[in-house]
């Protein structure tokens, strides 16, 4: 009674030993050359290991002496106790002890192997995780045997395995604070993926497969070291957050014009020199924040956007804003403080509204 949860190889070398009593640890494996021992039955007087958690590739011939699911009472007589295994469907792994960062909801204690394995694919990937187990990582949610929420912040992750593409189940992924530089293609194939977090780290490109997404709705990825986005970004047609600042973008392509659920988009501290024309297609868009850039001149469709409260492009270098600004309902909050306009472009709309037309030429 112990808490035991190896044993080490060289066990194997107690050629003599005739009895091994290792009951109530917490054992998940044996090393496989303990067979090395003679475990004749008629060779090996006592051999006890109940109550322990031995329940895959537990190695014959210590599963076959009778001892192996039971243990001594305080009186030193054998009582039946079997080792703390589930049973699960094929493809599903028994796991007993679940560490307090588990969230289960169905399923009980089965895990999905293939999901368990893709996670201890990054945990192999990444030095700052090794000798974790895969339940131990970050904080995760399962439901029916598959993961569904994985968030593993502030852990220096340094790279992601192709495998994780295999986390069909995946909902939402938040990996914010770490130290990756890129994503793997096989993130396309999240396809039940609603929420994307993946700000503070150094990511400087996206792949194509982004885009097969389509159930996404949320997009976080400030703080990192983006220059531009994927035309791919546009199949994100159920997209309604975007949150992209502290990056080095300098144009955001046309195909943004297809994100018509986007509901938020903050943009601001970046190098973008314009928005695209086709940003006038998002007519479900209410907050634009785009400060803080390089922006020289805005589209015309801006008047397109009739849903729109919230419009801050404060501290660009605006030469003139179109007429078509004063189409905006009435009520949307404009801000272009801090730019390069003059006076005569100090429109009555945007006074009636109570807004701050700044002077300022960088």
């Amino acid at each position: 009674r112990n808490n035991l949860s190896s044993l080490p190889k060289s066990i194997s070398k107690l050629k003599k030993l005739v009895k091994l009593q290792i009951n109530h640890n917490e054992l998940k494996s044996l090393p496989n050359n303990i067979c090395s021992i003679n475990f004749d039955k008629n060779k090996m007087q006592s051999f006890i290991s109940g109550n322990n958690y031995l329940c895959e590739d537990v190695p014959p011939c210590t599963e076959e002496l009778p001892g192996f699911n039971y243990e001594y009472d305080s009186n030193g007589y054998p009582f039946y106790q079997p080792q703390n295994c589930v049973i699960c469907d094929p493809g599903f792994r028994g796991i007993l002890q679940i560490s307090d960062n588990i969230t289960i909801r169905e399923g009980g204690n089965c895990f999905f192997k293939s999901d368990l394995d893709a996670i201890q694919d990054i945990i192999n990937t990444n030095d700052k995780l090794l000798n974790l187990e895969p339940l131990d990582v970050g904080h995760q949610t399962w439901i029916g045997g598959r993961i569904t929420t994985l968030a593993i912040n502030n852990a220096n992750l340094q790279s992601l395995p192709k495998s994780i593409g295999k986390l069909t189940s995946l909902q939402i992924l938040h990996l914010d604070n770490n130290e990756l530089t890129s994503l793997p293609k096989s993130i396309g194939n999240l396809n039940n993926l609603t929420e994307l977090a993946l700000d503070e780290n150094q990511i400087t490109i996206l792949p194509n497969s982004i885009g097969n997404l389509t159930n996404l709705q949320g997009l976080s990825m400030d703080n990192n070291k983006l220059t531009s986005l994927p035309e791919t970004i546009g199949n994100l047609n159920n997209l309604r957050e975007l949150y992209l600042n502290y990056n080095q973008i300098t144009i955001l392509p046309e195909s943004f014009g297809n994100l018509k659920n986007l509901e938020i988009l903050l943009i601001y501290y970046n190098q973008l020199t314009s928005l695209p024309r086709s940003i006038g297609n998002l007519n479900n868009l209410q907050v634009l924040y785009s400060s803080n850039n390089l922006i020289t001149s805005l589209p015309e469709s801006i008047a397109n956007l009739s849903n729109l409260h919230k419009l801050w492009i404060s501290s660009n270098q605006l030469t003139t804003l179109p007429l078509s600004l004063c189409e905006l309902p009435s009520d949307c909050d404009i801000n272009v403080s801090y730019n390069c306009l003059s006076e005569e472009f100090h429109y009555s709309c945007i006074d009636n509204a109570g807004h701050h037309l700044g002077y300022w030429c960088k």
